[in-house]
């Protein structure tokens, strides 16, 4: 069933991003893509399919080192730097869309991934997975392959630690984990590794505290040495990108927003710390109006995401004991990036202000990406746990037991209805092509004859609703930044 939901993301993110590409849409044609990345990405791409190792840059400006940028490493695969001609700079605008729509699926995936490692059946998963390909701070992130490459594979790394934490010392947990660190550190040695390590303090500070409640003492030592090479494979892997940045960062100018920048280590100010942050009145933003919140990061998981949830908490005494803790860990997780994105009107800004690497990270609004990855994982928890109370209905046949059910379907109607006719979304913005999903998979998987393709069938249907009334974030060439007389 692996294969037909895996199936199932494929056609999910070509019904998703088709009319994007037919549109000849781009993700982010402003300053950072157009004046940065993009110049920098084609020279570096040229030289390398030159033969030349492009450590430096001399044609951008007066000469441009890349081989200490925490931004990005040459040595990352697929930037695929040597492989692929990036054009000039309207062509490059497109190459860097086109990435960045690979890392996005890359993302799916590995939501996926992360899901399955924890034993959530296949179409459970594939809505976990849908909830964080449909959020909306997923789409914001798109704006910077830097920053949607990197974090594509942060799924990934926690797939490796629940694995870790399943099968202490096994091999699959430590190449699932060390592998997926190098790629990301590689990808950007920079803020998605500091949310990466705390994420990963957080579900390995709670599976220790679950393996000592049950006196499972001897997987402690394997978990620590396990974790020990799974740090030489990642340093190993991304080393050549890591030790360069931390030399060079002493004197590096930090751009921290605003028309402002600190040197090296110096710490932002506080003033600056705070910037584009959520307000209290955005929380309903959590559920409703995907194209609201528009700071670096959006909390919009909408209802798939936020019942989803709710069902995990319901049904949380259902689980056995390892299932649990993993609950708490991602909650947790999930928790403290919703709380972050507040910043100073829910205090933990003042928290984070003196945590060692955390305070690194400017602007608030970026830790929501850890509450779009815990929401997207609690989902995959909650549906599950909500068809095993459908099986109880069918062997009981106790109509109370629909109650939850049918009120939490008439939730999720009445705010996608709601959505449609309070915002009057014109039919461009309407993906009215997404309800083509469940016939599709439904023909397929008649087709293949699959074991329960109608699972997944009906958790596409959920999907597609849900996606209906999320408008892709692309902008055409006329919108952008090229056309305008400073370029």
């Amino acid at each position: 069933m692996d294969s037909f939901a895996l199936l199932a993301l494929v056609i999910t993110f070509l019904l998703r991003y088709a009319p994007f590409l037919a549109s000849r849409l781009l993700f982010g044609p402003f300053l950072d893509n157009l004046y940065l990345y993009g110049p920098i990405f084609s020279e570096v791409s040229s030289l390398a399919s030159s033969g030349t190792v492009p450590y430096y840059l001399p044609n951008i400006g007066t000469g441009f080192p890349v081989f200490d940028s925490p931004q990005f490493s040459i040595l990352y695969p697929f930037y695929f730097f040597g492989l692929i001609n990036y054009g000039q700079p309207l062509a490059s605008l497109y190459t860097l869309t086109n990435l960045t729509l690979l890392h996005a699926f890359v993302f799916y995936v590995n939501l996926y991934v992360l899901l399955r490692c924890a034993t959530i059946p296949p179409w459970a998963a594939y809505i976990g997975a849908s909830v964080g390909m449909l959020a909306r701070n997923t789409e914001l992130y798109a704006s910077w392959i830097t920053i949607t490459a990197p974090y594509a594979w942060l799924p990934l790394v926690l797939a490796g630690g629940v694995l870790l934490l399943r099968f202490p010392g096994k091999a699959s947990g430590i190449l699932v984990f060390s592998i997926a660190a190098g790629l990301l550190a590689l990808a950007s040695a920079s803020q998605p590794v500091i949310h990466t390590a705390l994420s990963c303090l957080i579900l390995f500070a709670i599976g220790i505290v679950w393996l000592c409640l049950h006196r499972q003492f001897g997987n402690l030592w394997r978990i620590g040495w396990a974790l020990a090479v799974c740090a030489g494979i990642a340093f190993g892997l991304a080393g050549a990108a890591i030790v360069p940045m931390s030399i060079a960062t002493g004197d590096m100018i930090r751009h921290i927003g605003a028309s402002a920048a600190v040197i090296g280590h110096a710490p932002i100010p506080w003033d600056h710390f705070n910037l584009y942050q959520l307000t209290l009145n955005q929380a309903i933003g959590i559920l409703v109006r995907p194209t609201w919140i528009a700071i670096v990061g959006s909390p919009y998981v909408g209802p798939l995401g936020v019942l989803g949830t709710l069902l995990a908490g319901i049904y949380f005494r259902r689980l056995d004991s390892f299932p649990r803790m993993l609950v708490v860990a991602f909650g947790a997780i999930a928790l403290y990036g919703l709380l972050s994105g507040f910043g100073t009107n829910l205090g933990l800004a003042y928290v984070n202000f003196h945590l060692p690497l955390v305070n690194r990270i400017r602007q608030a609004g970026r830790h929501l990406v850890l509450f779009v990855i815990g929401v997207s994982f609690l989902s995959g928890f909650g549906y599950s746990l909500l068809a095993q109370n459908l099986e109880q209905y069918r062997e009981r046949r106790n109509a109370r037991l629909l109650i939850l059910p049918a009120i939490l379907v008439l939730i999720f109607a009445g705010i996608i209805l709601w959505e449609l006719f309070q915002y009057r979304y014109g039919p461009s913005r309407i993906g009215f092509w997404m309800l083509a999903l469940p016939p599709i998979l439904f023909i397929l998987g008649r087709i293949i004859r699959v074991a329960r393709y109608k699972d997944v069938m009906s958790a596409g249907l959920f999907v597609s609703i849900a996606a209906m009334v999320i408008p892709v974030r692309g902008f055409f060439l006329s919108q952008s930044g090229f056309n305008t007389p400073i370029n």
